[in-house]
């Protein structure tokens, strides 16, 4: 009986012990590294290529499902030499983004080739996105979704590519939550301290989102990712999504972008990286 009990007692451990609300088994197989953000991870499925190195311009794409792999049409860069990164491999850019959560398609082929048009330079995505994360996801000190997070952008330095831009899309978990403004604004802000720490510091650009199902919105979401916007000098206004709140023409199951909708957001988000950038359109 004790030998059970002493096998048993780390998992009860592990369900028990709670954090911000995140379990921490979580944080420890992601910290771990035991969940890889790689190529095993259903992608990628392009063939590797050179990493283009600090030529480049390289984007760290995180949030949640809508900034992951949950649109129902992968999509392709038509850009020669647009890359993602797992670990401290170079792949070319196609869904479904390695280090991002699903396995279909996403923003960041259409963006990536968008974005290296404007600048006439390569573009390296870098993913990171995890499907259902609240910002206290990010923000809390053993937050599952950031766990790992610096060994990856450590990995993608190692491949000499070094984060020059952090694009933000969240917001639909706190609208379920009915997170506060001030508490969304206060959480975001660490979470952009956070990543900045690991970064060295680079331009970010938030979404305004926070569209649910059955076309809620949450006003409180909104106000607090603005705040954040017009509080941090670094911080830029993204696309507003929630403008996109036709089914399935917006969202092909309610929630979750479609082809079309993803591709003019990621569009109007290269083109508002390439103005903050400050490189030639």
């Amino acid at each position: 009986m004790a030998i059970s009990i002493l096998v048993a007692l780390p998992a009860m451990v592990a369900v028990l012990l709670v954090t911000n609300h995140q379990p921490v088994l979580a944080w420890l197989i992601n910290q771990s590294g035991l969940r890889a953000y790689g190529p095993s991870r259903g992608g990628p499925h392009g063939s590797t290529i050179p990493c283009p190195g600090d030529m480049a311009v390289t984007v760290l794409a995180i949030g949640q499902s809508n900034g992951a792999n949950h649109m129902d049409h992968p999509a392709v860069s038509d850009v020669p030499g647009t890359a993602m990164i797992a670990h401290d491999t170079c792949y070319s850019l196609a869904d479904p983004i390695p280090g991002a959560s699903a396995r279909g398609g996403s923003l960041w082929p259409t963006f990536g080739a968008e974005l290296a048009r404007r600048t006439g330079r390569p573009v390296v995505i870098l993913g990171g996105a995890v499907g259902g994360t609240a910002v206290e996801s990010w923000s809390a000190r053993f937050g599952y979704a950031i766990a790992g997070l610096s060994r990856r952008i450590d990995a993608a330095r190692d491949a000499s590519q070094t984060v020059d831009l952090v694009v933000w899309v969240q917001g639909e978990a706190d609208t379920i939550r009915g997170t506060s403004a001030a508490d969304y604004a206060a959480r975001l802000t660490r979470v952009v301290e956070r990543i900045d720490d690991m970064t060295g510091g680079t331009p970010w650009i938030v979404t305004r989102t926070s569209l649910i199902t059955g076309g809620r919105t949450s006003e409180a979401v909104r106000a607090g990712q603005n705040s954040v916007i017009e509080a941090l000098p670094q911080v830029y206004a993204g696309t507003d999504t929630d403008r996109f709140d036709r089914t399935p023409e917006d969202r092909h199951d309610g929630l979750h972008l479609s082809r079309a909708a993803a591709d003019i957001i990621a569009r109007d988000l290269a083109d508002r990286a390439a103005t903050i950038l400050g490189t030639p359109r």
